[in-house]
């Protein structure tokens, strides 16, 4: 079966930080066969620093993918109020399903770094030691940080 690609559209939406910098949410439709497929990106426009990204990748047991996906689709949100956080997402490697990796999007490296001394991060990260499956809350996340240099 042969897969039909295409251009199904886009949307642009530049909201306000508080910063009087503005952020610029660009989201693009590709239509596959006749599934539509988007694609959302964040950038700064108009003052501020450049965007910090942060990537925990952790590797689950086989057999508990959905349990782990199905706490981050309950997660608290309490990231979602720090000042300056601009997305959160959690995917999934397709080739290795078993690798989750989180990817937080903050306006500037200070922002992230505000939030990792917080009583919210604190919280946060005492819930998921005190999770009764022992064996996902040993987990230890790789944890890689990104200055966004060009876009």
């Amino acid at each position: 079966m042969q897969k039909r690609l295409g251009y199904y559209g886009q949307s642009l939406l530049i909201v306000p930080n508080g910063d009087g910098s503005r952020v610029a949410k660009m989201c693009f439709f590709v239509k596959i066969n006749k599934r539509v497929i988007s694609r959302i990106s964040y950038f700064l426009i108009d003052g501020g620093e450049e965007m910090y990204i942060v990537h925990s990748i952790v590797t689950i047991p086989k057999g508990k993918e959905a349990e782990v996906i199905g706490l981050y689709q309950n997660r608290s949100r309490l990231v979602d109020e720090a000042p300056g956080f601009i997305s959160f997402k959690l995917i999934q490697n397709e080739l290795k399903r078993e690798e989750l990796t989180v990817v937080m999007e903050w306006e500037n490296k200070d922002s992230y770094l505000d939030w990792v001394k917080s009583d919210q991060f604190k919280q946060i990260h005492d819930l998921e030691k005190k999770y009764p499956d022992k064996e996902l809350a040993s987990i230890k996340p790789i944890v890689r940080r990104y200055e966004v240099v060009a876009t």
